[in-house]
């Protein structure tokens, strides 16, 4: 597993800025002329109808506290804030979206504002204080019960821009609710989020004010589709570890709902045949309400997911015997790429047949661990995945590599001692 987290890492951190579709640049500077280069500069997605998450994207500040934020993808339905953090002072810019692919966001960091703490204790940002209370109402379309859905006040920060949930209640039957707060921060960002029968529902983030005690909120949970069309697949990828008995594999599933409410396809779960021998199978993490079991070589996937992206992390181990034997995979409708990632040492991985076709390979390293990778595009008409593990006896396939050349020297004093010396001899 720790393998499979430093390549995680590498992959995100690897990415060419070449490659970059979209790009968050502009100056962060602070109150005081305090010099900003160096701090680092970060990307946060703020959706409500998203599970908090942390930053998308993350930089430093150059001189001038100019900064350069890059990423892939965005998705149209969210806003987006830069934040940074220079010693107790913590600030970020307004909410905006990408109206094009490169934005320029500037932002000034306010001076430190610190209340007194305990002696030992850390300083906390500027306190607003209260009490505040977040009413309103919840909305849905005729039918659907509100009565008894939980409504979580959720406190966002730079330094937990996941968000931490600090108050919640439940609506009643006609979908009201009051959410009270005893006391807020000046730099922290405040937004609702509600669930009901896998639906969700969300606000805006937003700061205190001193002088606004009530605040007024009206959430609308979303609608429902169980299309299958309206779920695409962007990648399954394949991570091997050769373990003392078995080879591990990681499947990670990374998704995207189409619809522009919850896809809820829990009522047809997804068949996902798995390699034959596959043992010890574990839905070890996904984003939204997903539920997996296995059997008789199959994976039944139930799923439930918020509109945007998201991953889903599967787990199960393949015996030794499956080393040089060819073994097939069933992808999720909608697939687009697979990937195949294995470790340095011992064994190889190929894709066959039709999947040989236009094999990209790449290497990602970090230190002495070093991973290589696979990709291929689905093509229409692709469900099954065909492959090979295969035992390597030369690591890395590099000729000169020490523990290859010594067997090369190994095999040519062999064939001296066996062949030429005789012969010079006679």
């Amino acid at each position: 597993m720790k393998k499979l987290a430093l390549f995680l890492s590498l992959s995100l951190a690897l990415l060419s800025p070449a490659h970059a579709a979209y790009v968050v640049k502009g100056k962060v500077l602070a109150e005081g002329g305090q010099s900003t280069q160096g701090i680092p500069v970060v990307l946060i997605e703020q959706n409500p109808n998203k599970p908090p998450q942390g930053p998308v994207a993350m930089s430093k500040a150059g001189e001038g506290g100019l900064y350069r934020l890059e990423l892939e993808s965005v998705d149209s339905t969210s806003q987006y804030v830069v934040g940074a953090r220079l010693g107790d002072s913590r600030g970020a810019s307004a909410p905006f979206s990408f109206t094009e692919p490169t934005q320029t966001v500037d932002f000034t960091l306010p001076a430190p504002a610190l209340v007194e703490e305990g002696e030992g204790e850390a300083p906390k940002d500027e306190v607003v204080p209260g009490p505040f209370v977040f009413e309103g109402q919840l909305k849905a379309e005729p039918g659907f019960a509100l009565a008894g859905a939980l409504v979580q006040l959720v406190e966002m920060t730079m330094a937990n821009p996941e968000g931490r949930i600090v108050a919640q209640a439940q609506a009643d039957g006609n979908g009201r609710f009051s959410v009270p707060l005893p006391v807020g921060y000046k730099h922290s960002l405040y937004y609702l989020s509600a669930e009901q029968d896998h639906r969700v529902a969300g606000s805006e983030p937003a700061t205190l004010k001193a002088g606004v005690k009530k605040i007024l909120q009206e959430l609308a949970f979303l609608p429902v589709s169980s299309d299958p069309a309206q779920l695409s697949v962007e990648k399954n990828l394949y991570f091997f570890e050769l373990m003392d008995d078995a080879v591990r594999v990681s499947e990670i599933l990374l998704v995207q709902n189409l619809f522009e409410g919850t896809l809820d396809l829990r009522h047809k779960p997804f068949a996902k045949q798995l390699p034959t021998g596959a043992t010890n199978f574990q839905l070890m993490r996904a984003d939204g309400t997903v539920s997996a079991e296995a059997a008789n070589g199959k994976a039944f996937l139930s799923l439930a997911l918020n509109p945007g992206r998201g991953q889903i992390f599967l787990s199960y181990d393949l015996p030794k015997k499956s080393l040089g034997t060819p073994l097939e995979a069933q992808l999720l409708p909608n697939t687009k790429e697979v990937e195949l990632v294995r470790t340095s040492m011992g064994f190889e991985l190929a894709f066959l047949g039709d999947w040989a076709k236009n094999v990209v390979e790449s290497k990602k390293g970090h230190g002495q661990e070093v991973f290589f990778s696979q990709k291929a595009l689905v093509e229409l008409g692709q469900d099954k995945l065909a492959f090979e593990i295969e035992v390597s006896l030369i690591p890395q396939k590099r000729l000169f590599y020490p523990a290859t050349l010594l067997l090369v020297l190994l095999l040519c004093g062999l064939f001296w001692y066996v062949k030429i010396k005789p012969q010079t001899g006679a």
